[in-house]
């Protein structure tokens, strides 16, 4: 072999070891620098969706904190809860009708798209939406909800 291409060979040893070298240690550097900083993106958009969550909840419960002393719920949710298995009944018509037309402000004012009624056992006993039906549901049935419902129920008279 001719000192020319031994001496290209050493050459190019020198030069593309170290460059090699360098550009792995640059790819792994970039790559784990890169890893953190989506990590970091993640966590902040993370942390501002549950501020977001925790606002609307909040929200939410400001509005059932707004609506609870009104004596037209305490009045008529007792009456649909009697006869919520006999809604022919004219006194359910009645109190029905009544909760219709005051709790519909209540549902264009706040765009919901149904206001439940739920008595003390967890049953649903009315619906604004009269799609969604009444007394299907039961709160106490679903175990991921018995803790909320059980603690929504605190302080309510």
């Amino acid at each position: 072999m001719r000192i020319y291409k031994k001496l290209l060979i050493l050459f190019l040893c020198l030069v593309l070891c170290p460059m090699l070298i360098v550009g792995i240690w640059s790819y792994r550097m970039g790559k784990a620098t890169l890893e953190k900083e989506i990590v970091t993106k993640l966590e902040g958009i993370a942390e501002h969706k549950a501020k977001e969550i925790e606002a609307y909840f909040r929200e939410r419960w400001g509005d059932v904190l707004a609506i609870q002393p009104a004596t037209f719920i305490k009045e008529n949710i007792t009456i649909v809860s009697q006869f919520v298995e006999d809604k022919g009944n004219p006194e359910y018509i009645a109190a029905a009708a009544s909760l219709d037309n005051r709790l519909t402000v209540y549902e264009q004012a706040y765009g919901y798209h149904n206001i439940a009624l739920i008595n003390p056992e967890g049953k649903v006993v009315y619906n604004l939406n009269k799609a969604h039906g009444t007394h299907e549901t039961c709160m106490l049935s679903y175990e991921p909800l018995k803790a909320v419902f059980e603690k929504g129920r605190e302080g309510i008279s």
